[in-house]
């Protein structure tokens, strides 16, 4: 902490305290639970952080950018106006509502004279206790019941992808458990969250249930498309202990079969208001007076939290100790309540903000965003090789989360920081250096998200794909759905996988004897759905330029309903094997295989089997899901040629989510114009492909959905 003084008042010395507006930050405060907070000077001061001295009446508290309410006491707790022994700051937690972290980051600022205004102090409300008054014994109490146990890319829902778990209606639905404690009355409101999982081309509601509540039906409904409904449902029988709640698929006509998921449910009930020793309670208290029993704690702070979201503190002569019990008084006022002990206060985690790194200066034509973990010997080589031919610029991803994003893990500082290089550091391209996972919160898996991604949505016929991960999306800097700026992403997990991506991209610039060489490899033609994969790959090796040396030789093509399945599979292997510039993968494929054949003609399992050393290839496929690069699962196909050993591929391009054979050879005419030509980046290629495909075409899925792993600075043609 001693440095962040020494700046701290070197720059009232400089600055001049009188005159600056700047608001200097101090600490991170950060917690993952909602409600009242308190940290202590002495707390601060066993985290490291030893603000004594300091005016507290300048604290000033931010969240994500935006001010809010805190409280502070100085030395003594009293109304010192100096930080120290005794002291403490309160504030209170809203619960985040974000896919990339359960966390809340609130920022500690010592605010100048002409920022004093930002300062949101928490005030006092004023009653006193009537002991003639009979105090109220219950309040209502909520409890949110919610199982995240099931991801699903089509949630309809942007921060909560996670579920119960989907049904379908030809099953039975399961039931599901609550528990209700204290309980002071035999009914209570419910409130029921559901997801609609698919979207019916027909007019009306695609979906309804019925909600059934210990053994009784207590309400329907009906929603359409694939979105989230609320059913709130009064007067619900109720049981002290366990109860059951249970949804039902019921029929519409002209809707052949449903999906639908339980998000979330809320149960209020009247609750008797015994804290069983816990020196806490929260809830809705719509009485003037209430008595919590079996405090645990001779001493306790009450605060309310309007509906407008304002924070309220009571004066201690509202509030009266007998036995082991709390009385407080309302005042009248109905509102959230929150009762709390002096030693019961959680308690955030503290981190000293540490000078900046200067990210925003200077010319970055070639941009790195990297993590920390992946610094070294390969990230220093890449670096050096892109050099030779542009101004390089690497980032440390921490840097953009506290100078950009509020200091909170996520896409959003990312986003602003792309924005910001594009604008005015001369960024062309981007290099998301570093490994993803959809399990931020690690719900389901240990996974780790070194450099997290954008999700947006893409439609994907009755499914709507709403999780639909877009590095593509960070560069589509004026949200209009069409990507302006090269955005790629090197997927590593370690300094290793990185050092085998940069021996292969120094191999592919340095090809030899393979130089001209394109292998073109089909599905089976998929007869059911009207689609011929070898007429699409016949229309994509048209539009390659005659100045491609070899062009696409006949014996070149792998074609399954021709060479056969298994021949084709052989002669693929053989030919990624013998060395080719670019593979291009045509027909249906998974994270894990491409093609419906048997075998398939490509899977991850075989990659660490090719024997291509120090001559890796470049491939595009054009196929679903192949480049699902946020699996917690493990690495996609994609994943796999990109970093495994010195085998595979330099670049892989290829969809994060569901596409259509329409889009994807839209796509793919356009990249051949482009991409085979003398000089041409493959980073450039892809996004002059999909701005002119723009122009005659609406094809979200490949516009945001369809990616670029490797380096966008590799030339097929140099």
């Amino acid at each position: 902490m001693k440095n962040l003084f020494i700046r701290f008042f070197s720059a009232l010395a400089v600055c001049g305290f009188v005159n600056t507006a700047a608001a200097f930050e101090l600490l991170t405060l950060s917690t993952t639970q909602a409600g009242m907070h308190r940290i202590t000077y002495e707390q601060l001061v066993d985290a490291g952080a030893d603000l004594a001295g300091l005016r507290h009446d300048r604290f000033g508290l931010s969240l994500n950018g935006e001010w809010v309410q805190l409280a502070t006491a100085g030395k003594g707790g009293g109304r010192n106006r100096q930080f120290g022994g005794g002291g403490y700051i309160e504030f209170y937690a809203e619960p985040a509502d974000s896919l990339y972290r359960d966390e809340q980051v609130y920022v500690l600022h010592m605010l100048a004279n002409r920022s004093l205004a930002n300062r949101k102090s928490i005030q006092t409300f004023h009653t006193r206790v009537n002991r003639r008054l009979e105090s109220a014994s219950s309040y209502l109490h909520t409890a949110v019941i919610e199982r995240n146990v099931t991801y699903d890319f089509s949630s309809p829902s942007s921060t909560d992808p996670y579920h119960f778990g989907q049904t379908f209606s030809f099953f039975a639905t399961p039931s599901y458990q609550f528990e209700v404690d204290n309980l002071a009355a035999t009914v209570g409101d419910i409130t029921v969250d559901m997801y609609g999982l698919l979207d019916f081309a027909i007019e009306g509601n695609d979906h309804h249930f019925e909600i059934e509540v210990n053994g009784i039906v207590v309400g329907d409904q009906q929603f359409d498309g694939n979105s989230a409904t609320q059913l709130a449902i009064d007067n619900a029988p109720l049981q002290a202990g366990t109860n059951t709640l249970k949804y039902n698929y019921r029929a519409i006509a002209g809707v052949p079969f449903d999906r639908i998921a339980l998000n979330q449910f809320s149960v209020s009930y009247r609750r008797s208001a015994d804290a069983e020793g816990q020196r806490y309670l929260a809830g809705f208290v719509d009485a003037e007076q209430l008595e919590v029993s079996n405090f645990g704690e001779a001493s306790a702070n009450v605060y309310r939290r309007l509906d407008d979201g304002h924070i309220e503190k009571l004066n201690k002569r509202g509030i009266r100790y007998q036995d082991d019990s709390v009385v407080f008084n309302t005042g009248g006022v109905a509102a959230e309540y929150l009762v709390i002990g002096e030693s019961a206060y959680p308690q955030p985690t503290v981190q000293e903000v540490l000078e900046p790194t200067d990210i925003t200066s200077g010319t970055a034509e070639y941009l790195i965003i990297t993590h920390a973990s992946l610094q070294g010997a390969a990230l220093d080589e890449l670096v050096a090789l892109r050099a030779q031919d542009y101004l390089v610029k690497v980032v440390d991803v921490a840097d953009i989360y506290a100078q950009f994003g509020h200091h909170m893990f996520g896409a959003e500082g990312i986003q602003s920081y792309i924005k910001h290089a594009a604008t005015h550091m001369g960024t062309t391209m981007v290099v998301l250096l570093g490994s993803d996972t959809l399990d931020y919160k690690n719900i389901t898996s240990s996974s780790v998200s070194l450099v997290p991604t954008r999700y947006v949505t893409t439609p994907g016929g009755a499914l709507t794909i709403t999780q639909t991960p877009s590095d593509v999306a960070y560069g589509d800097l004026n949200e209009d759905g069409i990507p302006e700026l090269v955005v790629a992403r090197i997927s590593a997990r370690t300094p290793s996988e990185l050092a085998n991506v940069v021996s292969k991209i120094k191999a592919y610039e340095n090809r030899s004897g393979y130089l001209g060489r394109t292998v073109v490899v089909t599905d089976k033609n998929d007869l059911g759905n009207g689609v011929s994969f070898s007429k699409d790959a016949d229309d994509m090796i048209a539009a390659i330029p005659s100045e491609w040396s070899d062009g696409v030789r006949e014996d070149f093509r792998v074609y399954p309903d021709i060479d056969g399945h298994q021949q084709a599979h052989d002669k693929l292997l053989s030919l990624i094997n013998q060395g080719v510039s670019v593979v291009s993968y045509i027909g249906h494929s998974s994270q894990q295989s491409w093609a419906y054949t048997t075998p398939p003609m490509l899977r991850a399992s075989q990659v660490a089997d090719l024997t291509n050393l120090n001559k890796p290839t470049v491939v595009t496929q054009w196929g679903c899901w192949n480049t699902y690069f946020v699996d917690p699962r493990g690495n996609t196909i994609s994943d796999m040629l990109l970093l495994s050993g010195e085998n595979g591929a330099a670049s892989v391009m290829g969809a994060s989510t569901l596409t259509s054979s329409v889009g994807e050879r839209a796509l793919g005419i356009e990249l051949n114009k482009r991409m085979y030509l003398k000089g041409m980046t493959i980073g450039e290629a892809m996004i002059q492909a999909k701005q002119a495909l723009a122009q005659y075409s609406d094809f979200p899925a490949v516009q945001l959905g369809w990616h670029l792993l490797g380096d966008p600075a590799l030339k097929i043609n140099p």
